[in-house]
């Protein structure tokens, strides 16, 4: 089964410290290195994938960030870099060397927390939203690349989704699309909406889904009218690497590795993934939050 999506996580290091990731948590890593990079381009396997993403930690500040974004660039990817946006010097540096034609294929991805006292609250930092918002206008007028952001839904911020869409979607046309918490930090599981504020969340959504067709299908995710039936293509469709080297299928359950691009047989390890995918599903997935397949 050929690989559409490949999502490479370069490292755990970020310039900020959000509440819901977990990345903080991790041991101490060097994260992806050159030599991980050449395994992956030689890769038949990998290397199918039509899109590649560049996350992290924050991908821009490992070392392999230019090397890895200009290598995949000219072989043709559709390359999406999820970055916090509070410094682009690495990531301008490399939007400005590219053609028109490559850069036309480069997606920029962030994320928003809320009004700026919310989002700077849960992003340790106090000029995070400012960043966020300069950067972002920044990039949209003078690099000319697309952009989205994506909106983490949690008890601390669900009331401001509305204000926070009209803001960057109505005001700078840049897309915001709902996600709820993924709880990989023990404590993330006090934030998670309930049911109650799930459907009232859901509600919301069904207001404003009218006003931006092109994100109809992924709002209708959360209002329970999509998604729900389809198939999930993790470690099918996509795959994701860590900054330790392991493969794995789904965000929600790294630990179910399917091997190592360290172990010199990429190939052969992937060939067998349909095999190996199943009894991976753990009970989590009934519960899925994700909707990968929208």
């Amino acid at each position: 089964m050929r690989l559409k999506e490949l999502h490479l996580e370069l490292n755990h290091s970020c310039n900020l410290n959000c509440l819901m990731c977990e990345h903080p948590l991790a041991a101490p890593s060097e994260g992806l290195a050159r030599a991980d990079l050449d395994a992956i381009l030689s890769s038949r396997t990998l290397m199918e994938a039509e899109t590649v993403s560049l996350t992290g930690g924050e991908p821009t500040l490992s070392k392999i960030f230019s090397p890895a974004a200009n290598a995949l660039s000219a072989a043709g990817k559709r390359l999406i870099i999820l970055t916090n946006l509070y410094d682009i010097s690495a990531l301008d540096l490399f939007l400005k060397g590219l053609p028109p034609r490559r850069r036309a294929r480069v997606h920029i991805g962030s994320s928003v927390d809320g009004l700026e006292a919310t989002h700077n609250s849960i992003r340790g930092n106090g000029e995070a939203f400012g960043r966020l918002v300069k950067n972002l206008l920044f990039l949209k007028k003078k690099r000319g690349v697309s952009l989205s952001l994506t909106f983490t839904v949690s008890r601390l911020n669900r009331l401001e989704f509305g204000e926070v869409f009209d803001f960057f979607y109505g005001g700078e046309g840049v897309p915001v699309l709902p996600q709820y918490v993924i709880p990989s930090r023990p404590e993330n599981y006090a934030i998670l909406p309930d049911e109650k504020e799930k459907t009232e969340f859901a509600e919301d959504l069904k207001r404003i889904s009218g006003r931006t067709p092109a994100a109809g299908l992924f709002f209708s995710a959360f209002t329970g009218e999509s998604g729900k039936k389809k198939k999930c293509g993790a470690g099918l469709d996509f795959l994701f690497v860590s900054p330790e080297g392991d493969i794995y299928a789904c965000p929600q359950n790294k630990k179910l590795t399917l091997g190592s691009i360290r172990s010199g047989n990429i190939d052969k390890i992937l060939e067998g993934r349909p095999e190996a995918l199943r009894g991976l599903g753990t009970k989590n997935c009934g519960a899925c939050l994700l909707r990968c397949k929208t």
